[in-house]
């Protein structure tokens, strides 16, 4: 029910958008249920997380309890799960915010399954004015430089000219015949 209701508001929202130009296919769309049981809708823009719009939103309301995130791709409207940084925002507003569930078509997870374990929500002031979340551990980056140095390393040592002159991305999407 809590799915249904949170993912009309992201479509509402979507359909509203069309009308002033659309989305484009990295833009998002986050809708937060509060402690009080009133929903906030906030969509990414410029470097801002749909998340961090909608948090803001909130507490320019006076709240800042999480109970339910429903993320989507704009786009598309399939459902999606918030970066670390994000959470990590939405756990220091609150310490409750830790109960937080996000809202999957088929189920609803901890935001703490999320953020890993053993981690609590940072001590930050709640008027922290942060426009988009900059949190991105050690090993997350790691593995992010891991995985662009592999497909960097796609077919380096092929010296055959057609596929040279595809580039990087023809390489990684045509494939080879």
């Amino acid at each position: 029910m809590l799915y249904d209701q949170m993912f009309s508001m992201a479509n509402d929202m979507a359909v509203k958008q069309q009308q002033y130009g659309g989305f484009s296919p990295q833009d998002t769309i986050c809708v937060l249920c509060s402690g009080s049981g009133r929903y906030y809708v906030g969509v990414s823009s410029g470097n801002m997380h749909a998340e961090i719009n909608a948090m803001n939103q909130m507490m320019s309301s006076g709240e800042n309890i999480v109970t339910g995130l429903l993320l989507v791709n704009a786009y598309n409207l399939g459902a999606m799960l918030p970066c670390g940084g994000c959470v990590q925002y939405i756990l220091s507003q609150n310490p409750a915010n830790t109960n937080a569930q996000i809202v999957l078509p088929d189920r609803q997870m901890s935001v703490m399954e999320i953020s890993g374990p053993g981690v609590g929500a940072p001590t930050v002031p709640n008027n922290r004015a942060v426009a988009a979340p900059d949190a991105v551990t050690k090993s997350s980056s790691d593995l992010l430089k891991s995985r662009v140095g592999s497909l960097m390393d796609i077919d380096d040592d092929d010296d055959d000219e057609e596929e040279e002159s595809k580039g990087f991305f023809g390489k990684l999407f045509g494939g080879k015949k």
